[in-house]
């Protein structure tokens, strides 16, 4: 034993001599090693976790959003070919001095980036490439900014200004593959400001602003001509999204630019040629537009309509006024609702419970609808054309659908009146 101490000494204390950790001191390195990387992995996980990091995720389409959501943005687009097939008879060609002739085009074709910056500012950015001549068009490019409670956004840019229902509510979701006949006397996108909201939980919205009328690369120029235009929603019954009635009235003062009114359409076919025209209204010192609109939707089955008219302040031409009217009714036999938007007040079209591909087949949707746009009165004869159009789609996932449209247009116009038939088709794409 006397022995073994002086023996044990010098193995203690060797590794200390050769600069070694004793064997304790090697366990605290190895527990300070430990913490180390424990405290650089939490480092890492909390700036994954830091409000601005975005994460991203497929929802009909790109999305990208912060942990608190005060990040948002969405890349999107759409695709809408369509093919056009029409015969019209004697009278109406020589009514109208035009054929209809099958053809096909690209009728849409967008990218959209769309989002909100710190939670309160949201922006929109999208063109559209599909043009006859070849050029980019503005769509919707604006910035804006969410009231908090009852104070109203704001939003400031071009945009489609707040009147008819089915203008308002996407092309993605229209039920028909053009909108319908009295479109023609609404004003569309056009560079304004605009204060809005909804309130009594998105039972009742409001929008009102000032717009000035542009061309489609957002310019407009000429003192003193501008429009105020409005619309007033509500819902007198809600028990669900699926499951409502929506009634709303708009009215817009505009004053026309260079003192000149001119409206025409074709009969719900955009490679159809124009049917009616008032041609040029000169001395039209304002326009005064008010329309009534209305929706209801029960399940599977919805109905839709609305009534425009348009009193032009023109002495030379007698004053006149112009009217458009047209009523929907769908039916989605796979039983999937038409969807409502409270805080927009606009309807979206019924979304797949099955997906094609995964099981399903998709769903399928019957449309009919009846439209009208009278153009005579006073001192013009722009004539009146009526519409029935008879759809079906197939919406083979949330963001791909094709729809079929057949019409039969009735002209009312000297000299000689004139039907016309039509059936086009639409493949679309649109996330």
């Amino acid at each position: 034993m006397i022995l073994s101490a002086p023996l044990a000494l010098p193995s203690l204390l060797l590794p200390s001599l050769l600069g070694a950790p004793a064997p304790q001191q090697a366990s605290q390195l190895f527990v300070d090693s430990v913490d180390a990387r424990l405290t650089a992995l939490e480092k890492q996980l909390e700036a994954a976790r830091k409000p601005e990091a975005l994460q991203w995720s497929f929802k009909d389409g790109l999305r990208f959003e912060s942990a608190d959501k005060a990040f948002q943005l969405k890349l999107g687009g759409r695709m809408q070919l369509d093919t056009f097939f029409g015969k019209s008879d004697d009278d109406f060609e020589s009514t109208t001095g035009k054929t209809l002739e099958d053809g096909s085009q690209m009728r849409r074709a967008r990218l959209a980036l769309a989002g909100t910056i710190y939670e309160k500012v949201d922006f929109k950015w999208e063109f559209d490439w599909a043009d006859k001549d070849g050029k980019s068009k503005i769509i919707d490019v604006y910035a804006g900014l969410n009231g908090p409670g009852a104070i109203p956004s704001v939003r400031a840019g071009h945009f489609r200004e707040p009147f008819f229902l089915e203008m308002l509510s996407s092309s993605n979701d229209v039920s028909f593959q053009e909108r319908s006949l009295p479109l023609a006397l609404v004003p569309q996108r056009n560079i304004g400001l605009q204060l809005f909201d909804s309130l009594f939980t998105d039972r009742f919205t409001y929008a009102v602003g000032v717009f000035r009328d542009t061309t489609d690369q957002g310019l407009g120029q000429e003192d003193g001509r501008y429009a105020v235009t409005a619309r007033l929603t509500g819902l007198p019954w809600f028990q669900d999204d699926s499951h409502l009635l929506h009634v709303g009235v708009a009215a817009s003062r505009r004053s026309p630019p260079a003192d000149t009114v001119a409206y025409k359409s074709r009969p719900e076919a955009n490679l159809a040629p124009d049917v009616v025209d008032t041609g040029n209204i000169t001395d039209a010192d304002d326009v005064t537009l008010l329309g009534l609109e209305t929706a209801l939707l029960f399940g599977p089955f919805s109905l839709q309509g609305e009534w425009v008219e348009s009193r032009v302040d023109s002495a030379a031409k007698g004053d006149p006024k112009f009217s458009g009217l047209y009523a929907t009714a769908t039916w989605t036999w796979t039983g999937e609702p038409r969807r409502y938007r409270k805080s927009e007040a606009t309807l979206q079209s019924p979304r797949p419970t099955t997906n094609v591909g995964q099981g399903g087949y998709g769903a399928w949707e019957s449309a009919l609808r009846w439209s009208t746009l009278d153009l005579e009165d006073g001192g013009v004869a722009g004539g009146e054309v009526t519409d029935l159009t008879l759809g079906l789609n197939w919406y083979l996932n949330p963001v791909t659908r094709i729809t079929w449209n057949l019409i039969r247009s009735s002209l009312d116009r000297a000299p000689d009146d004139g039907t016309a038939e039509i059936f086009e088709m639409r493949i679309q794409l649109a996330f």
